[in-house]
């Protein structure tokens, strides 16, 4: 008896197609990964004397190596020198060098400090809210969250700064347009304590508020804090009826 060899089973036309056509992908494919890029070399600004130095580096080498060979040529060779001209030259080139660095100098402290804005006053602050029911009441939740982000103390104008509530009047009007707010009230964003704030340094503060009547459609919440020494910050925020509808469904749950 002859014995049968199992047929061979060769791909199908369509499988041959989409082998070729993943190979021909494969060797064409090409594929770049960005490096991502590293924050730290961009905390500020570089200044423009500094900026020369660095595209300027080889010829500044290339003209400080000529020198160091100039003075040993002048140094070891036979050739009668006067020290005492030689002096006055060196110590001329030395005043100026001084004067270029305390030029220098100057101008790297008032881009530092004074372009730079390393001491100058600075604040983040972040206001939000949400509706509360409790008791029938409609209350309304104010966090504010001030955080010192520059590298001073800074003196707060308690008088001055005020946390503003809006509510925004709805119109029957059929086109697109702006709603209209309308300022109801303010109040105290500091507490008594609340006096100063350091670098680094994060004061949150919380309002209880109590809504009476109809609740509006939304409002907005402004928060505006200023310093002594005349400087102003602000934040804002819009609450809906729908942080109302939310934490009333969070309330059922539990």
């Amino acid at each position: 008896m002859s014995e049968q060899k199992p047929a061979e089973t060769s791909p199908s036309p369509n499988i041959k197609e989409q082998l070729e056509s993943l190979e021909d992908m494969s060797q064409h494919s090409n594929v770049s990964i960005e490096k991502p890029k590293d924050s730290s070399l961009e905390s500020g600004p570089t200044p423009k004397p500094l900026q020369w130095i660095r595209e300027n580096s080889l010829p500044l080498i290339a003209v400080l190596i000529l020198l160091l060979i100039v003075c040993l040529v002048a140094h070891y060779s036979s050739i009668k020198i006067d020290w005492a001209t030689t002096k006055d030259f060196t110590g001329a080139i030395q005043d100026i060098v001084q004067i270029l660095a305390f030029i220098a100098g100057g101008y790297w402290a008032y881009f530092k400090f004074i372009k730079g804005r390393t001491f100058q006053e600075s604040l983040t602050p972040a206001v939000s809210g949400r509706f509360v029911p409790l008791d029938g009441v409609i209350y309304l939740v104010v966090s504010v969250q001030i955080k010192n982000v520059g590298s001073s103390k800074i003196d707060f104008n308690r008088d001055a700064s005020a946390l503003i509530l809006f509510e925004y009047i709805p119109t029957s009007g059929q086109e697109i347009h702006t709603v209209a707010d309308k300022r109801l009230t303010s109040f105290d964003v500091f507490k008594p304590n609340d006096r100063y704030i350091e670098p680094n340094e994060i004061v949150e503060i919380q309002r209880f508020i109590a809504i009476p009547g109809q609740l509006k459609a939304a409002y907005r919440l402004e928060v505006e804090i200023l310093s002594k020494s005349g400087f102003t910050w602000s934040a804002t925020t819009i609450v809906d009826k729908a942080s109302l509808r939310d934490n009333t469904t969070e309330l059922l749950g539990l």
